[in-house]
């Protein structure tokens, strides 16, 4: 209050200076706006320093809230990975199969209904089937789009359950023989929504009408598997990862 009564005081003096020497006016008048400026830029600098350091504060509040929600996020996806690893070792070992396997659905970034790449996440196998090394064997696009296309014709799921010799894929007939496996069940995974993300194939040792548990189990487990699959860690970078792939071949 003080500082404000003597700029105030300073005024009225500085008017009273250009009413007793009106030529020096001249001078007196640009000094004078120079120096009312600076003042008003004095007064006004703490209320200027406080607006700056309280946007400073909530865009730094903001990015910190933003990377503690990264965190979390990635922190989800992992343990749903668990989760899901954990879910298909409980199904491969109660219906007594020897392989589990989710694969994901990749379509093509630009036309949606295109499927380019099929590929697997998530594996879950018994010794005797590790041994045939059928893990690192690939199996085409084209041996599964039929089955693929008959699961995905309908909004209601549908599995398939068939014994090898039954299959009409060469292809996918040699490689079930490749690891000395007789049947398998296959179910699509499908979000809460029923877009199709994924498929869940179960293979046995012995025909499927010797396995009564298999294809009920397999059934629940890709309805359950599905409500969650794309908040896996795992599943999000293949599908990131494809996009980006099919993204690149499209522009070249």
């Amino acid at each position: 209050m003080s500082a404000t009564s003597d700029y105030l005081n300073l005024f009225e003096r500085f008017l009273t200076f250009i009413d007793t020497h009106p030529r020096r006016a001249i001078v007196a008048i640009p000094l004078a706006l120079v120096l009312a400026v600076t003042a008003l830029s004095f007064w006004q600098a703490p209320a200027l320093i406080e607006i700056y350091e309280e946007r400073t504060n909530r865009d730094y509040k903001r990015r910190v809230l933003e990377e503690e929600r990264e965190r979390r996020l990635q922190l989800h996806a992992i343990e749903v990975d668990d989760l899901v690893r954990e879910r298909l070792l409980q199904l491969r070992l109660r219906s007594s199969s020897s392989r589990a396997v989710i694969r994901a659905l990749v379509f093509d970034v630009d036309q949606s209904e295109q499927l380019v790449a099929i590929v697997d996440v998530f594996e879950s196998m018994d010794i005797r089937t590790e041994e045939t090394g059928l893990r690192y064997r690939q199996l085409p696009l084209t041996a599964i789009r039929r089955t693929l296309n008959y699961m995905l014709a309908s909004e209601v799921p549908r599995c398939i359950a068939r014994n090898v010799e039954d299959y009409e894929d060469g292809e996918l007939k040699e490689f079930m023989h490749a690891g000395n496996l007789k049947a398998s069940v296959a179910c699509p995974l499908r979000t809460l929504d029923g877009k199709p993300i994924g498929l869940l194939a179960v293979s046995i040792q012995t025909p499927i009408e010797d396995n009564e548990l298999v294809l009920p189990m397999t059934r629940d487990a890709a309805l359950e598997l599905g409500a969650i699959l794309t908040e896996s860690a795992s599943f999000q970078a293949i599908i990131k990862q494809n996009a980006q792939a099919s993204r690149y071949r499209n522009i070249s």
